[in-house]
């Protein structure tokens, strides 16, 4: 099914979106659960969840990809009112959205990614590092998240200066 190209479908998601059990579903990229707390007929047409007539449901979920700096939207539609052939479960892309060119979702959404990745910075915290023979030379002693084994802690930092609002000098010295 092609994707739906409209930010019109995240306006339900603008007042209070949270996005809850972030799990790594690739080596860049992360799925979250979005809760709905809207009425899902009134911003998409035909799939009639909210009514007594059945016991529908719909899933919303986002695919965050760190290293493209995009996201993808996606609805799972749960099928339970007396599914007929061919009326089975089903899911829907919405779209692709591209962070970087997109106002709109990066003051929805960048609050979010950097919550996400303030938690992994206070992972960070625990992660052993081993000191190589070039002093001050610190590589991790493990794998963690997107980084194997052996990565240079300034690469790690340079990821999240990247990609954290507010750069890596505010999680060193202000976090």
């Amino acid at each position: 099914m092609k994707p739906f190209k409209t930010t019109r479908l995240l306006k339900p998601l603008t007042e209070d979106i949270k996005l809850e059990d972030g799990e790594w579903v690739g080596e860049t990229v992360v799925n979250f659960y979005i809760p709905i707390h809207f009425n899902p007929d009134e911003y998409f047409a035909g799939i009639n969840v909210n009514t007594g007539e059945n016991n529908d449901y719909i899933n919303l979920y986002l695919n965050y990809d760190f290293e493209r700096d995009s996201i993808e939207l996606y609805i799972n539609y749960a099928n339970n009112s007396g599914v007929k052939e061919g009326c089975q479960d089903f899911g829907i892309e919405v779209i692709e959205w591209d962070l970087t060119t997109d106002e709109y979702l990066k003051k929805l959404l960048l609050p979010l990614r950097d919550e996400f990745l303030l938690e992994m910075w206070n992972d960070l915290a625990d992660i052993p590092f081993d000191e190589e023979d070039t002093p001050h030379r610190l590589v991790l002693a493990q794998d963690w998240w997107l980084f194997e084994k052996g990565t240079d802690r300034g690469k790690i930092w340079s990821f999240f200066d990247k990609l954290y609002s507010e750069g890596v000098y505010t999680l060193i010295y202000k976090n």
